[in-house]
């Protein structure tokens, strides 16, 4: 009975994203007040319906991402997220990265991502059985194809998954052209490329650097005479996560340079000796 009343849902809800589809088609030549005009495809080689005219169902949201993401990189154009509702049944609108109005800048030379009101568009939602399916708003687009998306930002995003990964690579002190190839011997296309890997650890290691400097100020600036409220627990636990991870001899060096932090009385060249007895200690004998 419950599978019944989930395949009359999902029925009501493809319905409603097709007649949602359907009004927006109608209307992609509305009056100026309404919609700016859309430029005519430069041909008809330039509709991709077909590629993404799809019956897979993805299990997450990244899943229908990555998929999408990896067939527009091999068409030669790039996909964002115009809207995404999480509100009563999920859904996701992605679009061609040169949709939207061109507004010029001055200071940039790159004009193969500049924005010509591209058509093409995609809806993904999710159903009530835990998956989530894709449909075809307007596979057409109205600007030629780059055949080489290396620079693309877009292309390559890395989704939540992967930035986790990033994060604990970097903390295991993994070179960054080791990370990128990690990396694309898990990705179907081949987007990512090394500055957006320097550009992730970067931010990375922003945000794990600026609540430490935060504790150190009150809010007009001035350092803290007091810092009883100063804790060391998140370094320790990233220590000790980088001290699991890593090999025996990096375990070694973090031992001993810890060691250092912690008992700094045993790297001293002699034993303390007792202030009263300060006189009659020979420093004859004291062997370093």
């Amino acid at each position: 009975m419950n599978a019944l009343i989930k395949f009359h849902q999902d029925a009501l809800i493809k319905y409603h994203q097709e007649l949602l589809s359907h009004i927006e088609h109608c209307m992609e030549d509305p009056s100026a007040d309404l919609k700016p005009d859309i430029a005519e495809p430069v041909d008809e080689s330039l509709d991709f319906a077909k590629h993404f005219a799809t019956d897979k169902e993805f299990t997450t949201r990244d899943d229908l991402l990555k998929w999408v993401r990896g067939e527009a990189t091999k068409l030669g154009f790039g996909i964002v997220i115009s809207k995404s509702n999480n509100r009563g049944t999920q859904t996701l609108l992605l679009e061609c990265k040169r949709s939207g109005v061109y507004k010029k800048h001055s200071n940039r030379q790159d004009t193969r991502f500049k924005k010509c009101e591209c058509p093409f568009r995609l809806r993904g939602y999710f159903l009530s059985s835990g998956v989530w399916e894709l449909t075809v708003m307007c596979g057409k687009h109205n600007h030629e194809m780059m055949e080489n998306l290396e620079d693309n930002p877009i292309a390559g995003r890395l989704n939540e998954e992967e930035m986790k990964l990033v994060h604990e690579m970097t903390n295991n002190t993994v070179r960054p052209k080791n990370i990128l190839m990690t990396l694309k011997k898990r990705r179907a296309d081949d987007g990512i490329t090394i500055k957006q890997i320097y550009n992730a650890r970067s931010r990375y290691n922003k945000s794990m650097k600026g609540p430490k400097s935060e504790e150190l100020v009150d809010d007009d600036g001035v350092p803290k005479e007091d810092c009883s409220d100063i804790s060391i627990l998140p370094e320790l636990e990233a220590i000790q996560i980088r001290f699991n991870n890593a090999d025996y001899n990096t375990k070694i060096l973090i031992k001993e340079q810890l060691h250092q932090i912690a008992f700094p009385e045993t790297m001293a060249p002699c034993p303390p000796a007792e202030k009263e007895n300060w006189d009659f200690y020979d420093f004859e004998t004291c062997e370093i």
